[in-house]
């Protein structure tokens, strides 16, 4: 019988070591395997949730491309629809004003025809009414009523070509300056005139 040793310990022997070492080394090689697969099942849920979330944005994204679509064709309606109208309106308006025009029977000149406003104006520059003060007034306020209906129909008229808009806009410049002249000149002229008389 061998000797006891001190401590209730015995010495491992060298195969008893080596086996120690052995299955240690094993069980390393097992956590370290475990390791391994379980690192690869996480990556592989990884990818299988990112796959996942990707094909459920993707998703969404064609959804509200859809959503996007469904609201422009729906806006795009809506707008023909109210360009239509307001195209139809306008038109009912114009042919309203020009039949107002026309019932007035003032013989202002329509304004869309540029050779009507220089008729009028020759008439005008003829009348021997227009070469006083009053007359020259009262022309203006026509004159200003005419301008005035001249500027909204080139605001209104979407199919006026540029020569019309142009001769509209020269004949506005026009009668412009001759109401200029003429309410301006006859003020000067009885200003002055009332001047000497009452000095």
């Amino acid at each position: 019988m061998p000797p006891k040793q001190q401590g209730g310990t015995r010495k491992l022997s060298k195969e008893e070591r080596e086996k120690l070492r052995r299955l240690e080394q094993e069980r390393r090689q097992r956590e370290a395997e475990e390791a391994k697969i379980r690192e690869a099942e996480e990556e592989e849920a990884r990818k299988q949730k990112e796959a996942q979330e990707a094909a459920r944005r993707e998703e969404q994204r064609r959804e509200q491309k859809r959503q996007r679509k469904e609201q422009l064709r729906t806006t795009g309606a809506l707008l023909q629809e109210l360009d239509q109208t307001m195209e139809l309106t306008r038109d009912r308006i114009m042919e309203e004003e020009e039949w107002e025009r026309m019932m007035r029977c003032d013989g202002l000149p329509d304004p869309t025809s540029v050779p009507e406003m220089n008729r009028y104006l020759s008439l005008w520059q003829a009348d021997p009414a227009s070469a006083t003060l009053e007359g020259a007034l009262a022309k203006t306020d026509q004159v200003i009523h005419v301008i005035s209906e001249l500027e909204n129909v080139m605001e209104e008229t979407r199919d006026a070509t540029e020569k019309q808009l142009r001769d509209w806009k020269e004949a506005s410049g026009v009668w412009r300056g001759l109401m200029y002249i003429y309410v301006y000149s006859y003020i000067h002229i009885y200003t002055h005139k009332y001047i000497y008389i009452y000095i």
